[in-house]
Order: structure tokens, then sequence, then C-alpha cells
């Protein structure tokens, strides 16, 4: 094998291995231009196959961050509640019981018996234990308590949970919609394979079953494009 041919290919692994070009687009091109159909399909699919599975190793290594970067963002709340400007702590307000013992003042002034509370954080307070008639409203921080139960609202840095619909690129959707297999055969002329073995990994797809299926449909769409390449030419020139 002389030197131009050996460049030849290897300019054809290349090309195959660059993404939105790969297999599928340089296959054709390199058999019009006279070497032949089989090492050719053989080679782009090697150069399109590796950076398929660096894709795949990437996105591995973006899911299981993004998941160590919500696990330390889910403990972080109770640890830095004070970093954030709130200096509430748990010396803010008394226990439940000594606020109980210590909210109520009783003074008599001729004969009727009213009660002085002291200003209480309602979160401390159970509303089944406490008379309204003896709750002075001036000393009560009218201010509403916040309810825990609800999550709370996206923000830019905090995405709702399974609310990807706004982010999401056409992968995703072809993911959503056709599986790993849709992906796999759409991604070689739709989405390139790189990024369909990408968007399937962080899906939640593991990374072999990534290059095990988008390796499959390049492949297919390769021997395709093989085929029809020299099919064509055939009936051309012949």
């Amino acid at each position: 094998m002389s030197v131009t041919e050996l460049a030849a290919y290897a300019t054809v692994a290349l090309g195959g291995a660059i993404p939105w070009l790969e297999a599928i687009v340089v296959i054709p091109p390199a058999i019009l231009a006279g070497l032949p159909a089989v090492p050719v399909t053989v080679v782009a699919l090697i150069g399109n196959l590796a950076t398929v599975a660096l894709a795949a190793v990437a996105g591995e290594r973006l899911r299981e961050a993004w998941r160590r970067w919500r696990a330390r963002r889910s403990a972080a709340p109770v640890g830095d509640a004070t970093a954030g400007g709130a200096t509430a702590s748990a010396e803010a307000w008394p226990a439940p019981a000594e606020a109980t013992a210590a909210a109520a003042e009783a003074t008599s002034t001729a004969g009727v018996t009213t009660t002085r509370c002291a200003t209480v954080d309602p979160a401390t307070v159970d509303p089944a234990t406490v008379d309204p008639a003896t709750v002075d409203p001036a000393t009560v921080d009218p201010a509403p308590v916040e309810d825990r139960s609800t999550p709370a609202p996206a923000t830019a840095d905090r995405p709702a949970p399974e609310d990807h619909a706004a982010g999401e690129g056409r992968a995703q959707r072809v993911l959503r919609r056709w599986g790993l297999v849709g992906l796999a055969g759409l991604g070689p002329v739709l989405l390139g394979t790189q990024l369909a073995a990408l968007v399937a990994v962080t899906a939640g797809v593991s990374r072999g079953a990534a290059i095990a299926w988008v390796g499959a449909g390049t492949a297919v769409w390769a021997l395709l494009a093989a085929v029809g390449t020299v099919a064509g030419v055939e009936v051309v020139v012949g």
C-alpha cells in the first residue's frame, strides 16, 4: 500500500471521526475517488465509532457529576442556612414547650383577667392548643408560615426536577418518543452519532448500551451509503 493510499484512508478515518461529518458522509466521496468500498467502509466506521465511544464516556461522566452536584445541593440548605444571609438558628426561638410556658403572662385589672403574649414564632406553636381570645394580635407575627410541603419554584440555577421539556433539543425529543432504538436509527442522519450517544447516556442509558445501539445504527447507515454509492456508480457507468 502506497503512502498516498495510507493518507487517503487516514483522511477517511478522520472524516468519520468528525461530528456531523461521520461515516455516512465520508464513504460516498471516498468510493467515488476510486478507493475500494469495503476498506473505506471499515475505516470510516472505525473512526466514527471511536468518537461515539468517547462521547458515551463523556456523557457518563457528565451524568455522574450532575448527580454529585444535586446530592451536595440537596444536603446544603440544612447546614448552610446562615450562609445565605439567614441568621435564624435553633437558639433564635425557644422550644415549643418553653414557648408555651413563657408566652402567656396573666395580669388582673378590675377583676378582668387578660393575657399578654410575648411574640412567638407561629411555626413553633400548635394552633389547636391556642385560645384566640387570649392572644394579643399586636404581639403575633402576621407573616405567613412557609409551606415546606410545596417544592421550591424552578429557577435558572435550579430547574424543576421532572420538567426538561423547555430545554430539551431534538435528540432528547427523539429519545423520549422513539426510545434508544429510534435514537440509534435516526442519529446518523438527523442528529449526529456522537450527539446521539451523549444524549442517551446523560438521559440514563448505560454506556455499553448506548455504544452498542448507536454503533449498530451507524454501521447500518454506513453500509447503505456504501451499497448505494456502488450501485449508483454501476448504473451510471454501466
